[in-house]
């Protein structure tokens, strides 16, 4: 069975929800991509949860969309935006 592409635009407090709950459903789905306007923020959150290795960080949102192995995109952004 082929996994879902996950990709997390925004890194701020509820990402850490996101991320607990995709790693949950491995199975199904693998987070392949984050995204943040400060990439030193989604770096950390990889970081946290042993993704370095394993996930592509962007500072730019058009980049992460231009990629086909991502087919959902979780946003975790503030409710203004």
């Amino acid at each position: 069975m082929k996994k879902i592409g996950v990709a997390i635009i925004g890194s701020g407090g509820i990402a850490k929800a996101h991320v607990k709950g995709f790693l949950a459903l491995g199975h199904l789905c693998e987070i392949r991509a984050l995204c943040d306007s400060y990439p030193s923020k989604a770096e950390t959150l990889a970081q946290t949860y042993d993704l370095s290795g394993s996930v592509a960080t962007f500072k730019d949102y058009h980049e992460l969309l231009a990629r086909d192995d991502i087919h959902l995109v979780s946003l975790c952004l503030p409710p203004s935006l």
